[in-house]
């Protein structure tokens, strides 16, 4: 029993961190997204590597037996092939003081199944959730027989009782531990849609009131302003009244943008070439890009026929692309590129501007929020991320303070028609 006990103490200790740490992380930065940084990835799970194995538990003299191998994995699957290298490197390193007739064995066995979870630890992440979850517990049940058995019999302390008790605790541990970081990463995406769809719930109920009494008085002055358009022959008057007629549909466009921005729908759907769409706002940025001093690269390695709108969609990209020529200074580069990635398609923007905190990119896309200082509205990014929602598509962003950000449009491969083109431009 005290076998057993010393165990779930090391599973409460590896618990209570994940939960302190994904509590602290949404506090701090409203999102747990920082949870997948692999410095910080790698961080926990060496903090509950160095905890397991001091809280190790004894089962023969200079044997010891830990859950080590739970942050191990968990660490190596979400943080990639260099964070799985360092944290076995760690595990080794902290292991060697020790000594002991086992420590070879113990190396050794650690070593090859290092080895296995580096080459899989791509794959799992790209299987569905419930098959990942149990695929890694299937590999803490494979890792259990030789880390225990192998020193175990051969220094002849093997019982069944302490070995049922290590390879049910290894394996139980690892799922335990996995679904739960899956299942609060589910809820916080819930959680966070939630909330942004009960603002826009708001802004949808303000713009459609604020459109209904604007567009109404704003008809009635154009009414008349045609009217002494086409009945005063004075050219002064004349040209008054054509501007004034110019900013009143100015003003009705806006209106009707802020409201089916707020509330979007499909609108006309039609082929849209993404290459072409593309180069059509290079053009009409190319202006404003070297107006700031600006350089605009385009590679477009894979193209497709996306469907939607294709006003929103130059919207998106007009967006996008403002913002970070905005965030950048003299002799930035901003770079817009298409890449297939497993099942999606992904439009990138890059800028290398001033960046972003993993708060305010959790901010982004709400309703009124703007990183401008006062210059913009905030509606901006809301724009982008409801019209890519409406054409079946999302939004990802990745930023580093004074690293620049690249904004990510991304469509999975079942709403796009990939075309045999390869297009490499740069624009100056």
């Amino acid at each position: 029993m005290e076998f057993l006990k010393g165990l779930l103490i090391q599973l409460l200790f590896i618990l209570i961190t994940w939960m302190l740490t994904n509590s602290f992380s949404v506090r701090r930065f409203k999102t747990i997204d920082v949870l997948r940084n692999r410095q910080v990835i790698s961080i926990m799970a060496s903090l509950q590597i160095i905890g397991c194995i001091g809280l190790a538990v004894p089962v023969n003299s200079g044997f010891y037996y830990d859950l080590r191998f739970v942050p191990y994995l968990i660490g190596s699957v979400y943080g990639g092939r260099n964070v799985a290298l360092f944290l076995t490197l760690l595990v080794i390193l902290i292991r060697i003081p020790y000594g002991g007739s086992g420590l070879w064995v113990n190396i050794a066995s650690f070593g090859i199944f290092s080895i296995l979870v580096m080459a899989v630890s791509p794959c799992l992440l790209k299987v569905k959730q419930k098959f990942r979850i149990l695929l890694m517990a299937m590999i803490a049940f494979l890792y259990a027989f030789p880390a225990y058995l192998v020193p175990a019999l051969y220094n002849q302390f093997f019982t069944i009782p302490d070995f049922s008790i290590y390879i049910a605790s290894l394996t139980l541990s690892t799922f335990v531990v996995v679904y739960l970081k899956e299942l609060l990463r589910d809820y916080h995406a819930l959680q966070k849609e939630a909330a942004e769809l009960e603002k826009m719930q708001v802004v949808s109920q303000l713009a459609a009131s604020f459109s209904h009494e604007v567009r109404n008085p704003l008809t009635t002055v154009k009414g008349f302003l045609q009217l002494i358009e086409e009945r005063v022959q004075e050219e002064t008057v004349k040209r008054y009244t054509s501007i004034a007629l110019e900013e009143a549909n100015r003003a009705t466009g806006i209106i009707e943008d802020y409201l089916t921005f707020a509330k979007p729908h499909e609108g006309k759907v039609e082929n849209i070439n993404l290459a072409d769409s593309i180069e059509k706002i290079i053009q009409l940025l190319g202006l404003y890009s070297n107006q700031q001093g600006i350089c605009l690269k385009k590679n477009i390695s894979v193209n497709a026929i996306i469907c939607g709108d294709p006003n929103k969609w130059s919207q998106v990209l007009m967006n996008v692309c403002k913002n970070g020529i905005e965030s950048m200074k003299q002799n930035g580069v901003l770079t817009i590129q298409t890449r297939r990635i497993s099942s999606v398609l992904s439009v990138e923007i890059q800028d290398n501007g001033i960046g972003m905190k993993p708060e305010q990119i959790a901010r982004l896309g709400q309703p009124f929020y703007s990183l401008k200082e006062g210059k913009g509205t905030g509606l901006g990014m809301m724009v982008v991320y409801q019209i890519v929602r409406t054409m079946g598509g999302r939004v990802e962003v990745k930023s580093k303070v004074n690293h620049g950000t690249t904004v990510s449009i991304i469509f999975p491969l079942s709403r796009v028609r990939l075309l045999d083109e390869e297009r490499v431009l740069l624009v100056k």
